[in-house]
């Protein structure tokens, strides 16, 4: 803002926009999306207008688009301005400047005679009141609680969403995706900031929270700061088609499935021929032992890999040792009368050992298996039967 009030932009309109976005805005101007009818309210401008000096702005580099908006209500375009823009208008302006720039100013000292402002008021509280408003590089605590009770008061005009609710939907996007460090962070905080998203932002914070969690590790940001600043958007391609891949295996039909049974080890191999997920970044721990190498890194290696790149296996066999069923894909049923039984311990079972080994898949804990698992039929030999079958049913 301290920078932009330094530009001349033309109109009091442009000027009255261009400072209102600043002060959405970051340090370096990033950051920047408010909706239209939101700069409308708070500009005296109408909404045409400023789409119009919006769209200006970005004919002119004074603001760059970082994403488009427009996908549906709600969704706003994302700004950053182009600071070195910013800072040649200013530089500019200073050479320009026209008039007389060398005669001395007459009447400087101020005095008790020549005084301006209110030294009328009738309550006798203000005597003489001179105001300097002098632009703040860095918003005043005093703005940040204006702001926020602004959102709060006026989350989404046009929202559907229950704003009583917001706390259980970002309590329950903690404990479904265990947000690293949840439990040291403020909830009313976090609520505050899911508060100020559109109802289409919020609907994909939730979608994407586990995938960002899982793909930032104990890395991962506070759960306000994933909503204050989107950082779901921030998630690389790989990550978002994985997500995807995810929800179009899984659009059908859910039922819960018994632990260990035809269903259960349907959805399972569903999973693991499917391939692994892109990884997170292991624990500092589990780093620190691959990195010595020898056996027992090759070992954390492994078991890294595995459970990294099979997150949805990992909690199907969580599940079960608790003997609890898991939500599956109901069009699994069409592959369930190609599943046989077969007995732990046995030659089959060690087949199918051998097989999650060469491909690095999950294994069981083999103390917590009952005595019998199903798997595909025929062994490991006719799984390529198996996934052909698969790829009918998830079209």
């Amino acid at each position: 803002m301290s920078r932009l009030f330094k530009v001349q932009l033309g109109t009091a309109g442009r000027k009255m926009l261009a400072i209102r976005l600043g002060d959405f805005a970051d340090d370096e101007g990033r950051g920047i999306w408010p909706s239209v009818g939101r700069l409308a309210i708070e500009t005296d401008l109408s909404p045409r207008q400023v789409q119009r000096l919006l769209a200006d702005f970005v004919t002119e580099g004074l603001l760059k688009i970082i994403k488009e908006g427009g996908g549906g209500r709600g969704t706003t375009t994302r700004y950053d301005f182009d600071m070195d823009v910013v800072e040649r208008l200013i530089i500019e302006q200073k050479t320009n400047i026209k008039g007389d720039t060398m005669s001395p100013l007459e009447n400087l000292r101020v005095t008790s005679m020549t005084v301006k402002g209110d030294i009328h008021d009738s309550l006798g509280c203000h005597h003489v009141t001179q105001t300097v408003i002098e632009p703040l590089d860095k918003p005043s605590i005093e703005r940040e609680v204006r702001e926020s009770n602004f959102e709060k008061d006026q989350v989404d005009e046009h929202s559907t969403d229950d704003p009583s609710k917001f706390e259980r939907r970002v309590k329950k996007i903690a404990h479904d995706t265990q947000w690293h460090n949840w439990a040291k962070s403020p909830t009313e905080w976090a609520v505050k900031q899911f508060a100020k998203l559109t109802d289409a932002e919020r609907a994909e914070a939730e979608q994407k929270a586990m995938a960002y969690a899982r793909h930032c590790g104990k890395q991962v940001v506070p759960l306000s700061i994933y909503f204050r600043d989107r950082k779901w958007a921030d998630l690389p391609v790989t990550v978002l088609q994985a997500l995807e891949a995810d929800e179009a295996r899984s659009s059908g039909v859910r039922k819960a499935a018994a632990p260990y049974g035809k269903m259960w080890g349907a959805g399972r191999m569903a999973e693991l021929v499917a391939g692994a997920k892109p990884l997170t970044r292991p624990s500092k721990f589990i780093e620190s032992m691959i990195l010595q190498g020898g056996d027992v890194g090759a070992r954390y290696k492994r078991d890294w890999l595995m459970k990294a790149g099979f997150p949805k296996v990992v909690e199907m066999h969580e599940a079960a040792k608790s003997r609890r069923g898991y939500i599956v894909d109901e069009r699994y049923l069409a592959v369930c009368d190609h599943m046989e039984q077969v007995r732990v311990g046995g030659d089959l079972w060690a087949q199918w050992r051998d097989l999650h080994e060469k491909n690095g898949w999950l294994w069981f804990d083999e103390c917590d298996v009952p005595e019998w698992v199903w798997f595909p039929a025929g062994g490991a030999e006719l799984l390529n039967d198996f996934k052909e079958m698969l790829s009918e049913v998830v079209k």
